[in-house]
């Protein structure tokens, strides 16, 4: 198309009912301007056959079957930057939904504000139960934290990729692509790198139109995330996730965000502590801090040897608890600051929507 003015890119694989709803979502945007680009990650053939029928039936939809290695969803969404060609570019999902105005929203809020690069819109949740937008938990595109490089570092979330709407020509002037090493927090590390290269942003002031689907948890009687966890191909992800936010650092932000790099540390251990009961990930992260800050990995292995000693004791989550038990205060702390501001800021922009409707 040669009036296309927003590129959406989403990687699809398998789940083809929820792929469905996403797809009919966009489709019945009132901005119309817009080519989705679907890069399949090799999925069955009912998805395929239902994503041939969606791109023979409207030509702003065009599906790429992934041929670059590696697999994954980063792979899938490099591609689609060279392939898209509209002015603005969206990174979804292919399991959530938006609203009919959603599209319009962001474009227009993007051609008011030309001095920026990107913009983060706040989103919800949803599930098998419909639509949830006061599930504090699980709402991103607030501006609740003082200082989002912090944040991400910090392995928390003032927003995810699907929350924002970028400048194109900002992404490709600054190089900016999704790092094919990563199986999580990759929409972490792409956002901080659009951080730190120095892109302007701004937060828009309006509800959720935005819904990110939350895995049911009773499908397989566990966590979904706590299972992620145990994989080995995780922990090695984020040690290497570590080490690279930690090169980047020492070359000019080191003082300023040690802290944060240094509860980004005991994020991971905790997972990967609390569900395979191994103190592996904590001695790795150490050895990692080490070449930051030599005090830090010293703080880091003391609590780790107080932690492995408890635990002779007491059973692993007990002994985690005790061990990093400031963390622990201060993330529970900081975690309901987050929603009290959240929900202040969610209060003041659903009253003033009332009041515009």
């Amino acid at each position: 198309m040669t009036n296309t003015v927003l590129s959406i890119i989403m990687p699809s694989y398998n789940r083809p009912e929820e792929l469905k709803v996403m797809v009919d979502s966009i489709i019945a945007s009132t901005f119309s301007a817009w080519e989705l680009i679907i890069v399949d990650d090799g999925s069955e053939k009912e998805t395929i056959s239902l994503l041939q029928s969606y791109s023979q039936a409207d030509s702003r939809i065009k599906l790429h079957p992934r041929k670059e290695e590696p697999k994954g969803a980063q792979t899938c969404r490099n591609l689609g930057i060279t392939l898209a060609t509209g002015k603005y570019i969206i990174f979804f999902d292919s399991d959530d939904y938006i609203t009919s105005e959603c599209l319009a929203r962001r474009v227009d809020a993007m051609e008011l504000h030309p001095e920026l690069d990107f913009m983060v819109f706040p989103s919800a949740s949803m599930d098998h139960n419909g639509l949830h937008e006061t599930d504090w938990c699980n709402n991103y595109g607030y501006p609740v934290y003082g200082d989002d490089i912090e944040a991400i570092i910090s392995r928390r979330l003032p927003f995810v990729v699907w929350n924002n709407i970028y400048r194109r020509s900002s992404l490709e002037q600054k190089s900016i692509k999704w790092d094919v090493q990563l199986h999580s927090f990759q929409d972490s590390d792409f956002n901080l790198s659009a951080l730190l290269s120095g892109m302007r942003y701004g937060y828009a002031t309006e509800c959720p139109n935005f819904y990110y689907r939350i895995p049911d948890k009773n499908r397989n009687n566990t966590s979904i995330v706590k299972e992620m966890y145990k994989k080995e191909r995780h922990l090695n992800s984020h040690v290497y996730l570590t080490r690279k936010w930690t090169m980047i650092l020492k070359e000019g932000k080191k003082g300023k965000y040690a802290d944060a790099l240094y509860d980004g540390a005991i994020f991971i251990i905790r997972f990967h502590h609390e569900t395979s009961s191994s103190w592996k990930a904590g001695h790795l992260l150490c050895q990692v801090l080490k070449d930051y800050s030599y005090w830090m990995h010293l703080k880091l292995a003391f609590h780790i040897r107080l932690g492995e000693t408890l635990q002779k004791f007491l059973s692993p989550r007990q002994s985690f608890t005790l061990a990093f038990l400031t963390y622990k205060m201060r993330d529970w702390m900081k975690a309901k600051k987050r929603i009290r501001k959240l929900k202040q800021i969610y209060q003041s922009q659903h009253k003033q929507t009332t009041r515009q409707a």
